[in-house]
């Protein structure tokens, strides 16, 4: 029996030596299979029903973001230089190599950084763990190591940095950044799983709110500001720092910190909105794509 305090999301990125762990605060593991039943002429019903279609797998994590210990990233880091990204993942018992759908981080005033990934297998998952760990290094196992940096971060940590600027001179509201990854299996006769799975194509999103009006050239909107080029592109850094340095530095980004080079995106989109008792506040998103 697997019991709570055993069920543990542990990772293994490719090329990592040892399993690394999230703080994971949901996930769900769901393995579907496609079937297809046979008829024949002169009988009523199906006469069998088998497999018409591969086995696969979808893994969706929910974890709080520590900005010094980030696996999940380290497999887009890999995927943005081309590079392939299999990750070992080992969860309630089960285990399988996994390659990346999409990662997510959201950042909002004064709340911690939550992430969340979806992870597909394409090859068989077993039903047991990968490697000689326990949830808490329990029954003469090794614990899973993850929380060692204690570097969670929050909203009040979070910089979007422009062009070098500080990020205080340009206040951002909210911040979203997402990766999707698109990998495509490749099947060959008288075996179940993929000869191999290759990444064909990604896609880098940075959207936030600010307080200023910003160039979207692109978009057919003449340019106000000079913080973004006139060409519609994007450059400048966005910063996770931990929640135990952003009290004690006016600069976390000086400190070790997850920090996500945006330079190159291309601005898709300015919105400009306001209400009854606001002021006026711009919405733009920006994509790059490798």
């Amino acid at each position: 029996m697997i019991y709570s305090q055993d069920v543990d999301v542990a990772l293994q990125p490719k090329g990592a030596a040892g399993w690394t762990g999230v703080l994971a605060q949901q996930a769900r593991l769901s393995i579907k299979t496609s079937a297809a039943e046979t008829y024949s002429v002169g009988r009523k019903g199906s006469s069998y029903v088998s497999a018409n279609g591969p086995a696969d797998a979808t893994l969706s994590i929910s974890y709080l973001l520590e900005a010094q210990s980030e696996p999940c990233f380290e497999v887009v880091r890999l995927l943005k230089d081309n590079r392939q990204a299999k990750t070992r993942i080992s969860f309630a018992g089960t285990t399988g190599d996994y390659y990346l759908n999409s990662y997510n981080i959201n950042s909002a005033p004064n709340r911690l950084l939550q992430a969340s990934v979806v992870f597909h297998c394409y090859d068989l998952i077993s039903g047991k763990h990968a490697g000689n760990f326990g949830g808490h290094g329990s029954a003469g196992m090794a614990a899973i190591q993850y929380n060692t940096t204690k570097s969670t971060t929050n909203g009040w940590s979070t910089y979007l940095v422009e062009s070098g600027n500080h990020p205080r001179k340009n206040p951002t509201f909210d911040l979203s950044y997402s990766f999707e990854a698109r990998h495509e299996p490749v099947y060959v006769l008288n075996t179940q799983v993929p000869s191999q799975v290759e990444f064909y194509a990604g896609k880098e999103t940075v959207s936030s709110t600010k307080a200023k009006f910003y160039n979207a050239h692109v978009s057919g909107i003449s340019g106000q500001e000079q913080n973004l080029a006139d060409t519609g592109s994007y450059s400048g850094n966005v910063t996770f720092a931990p929640v135990l340095l952003a009290c004690s530095d006016d600069k976390p980004d000086a400190q070790p910190a997850l920090v996500i080079d945006l330079s190159g995106a291309h601005i898709m989109s300015t919105d400009v909105s306001v209400g009854v008792n606001e002021f006026p506040k711009t919405r733009i998103v920006a994509n790059k794509y490798f």
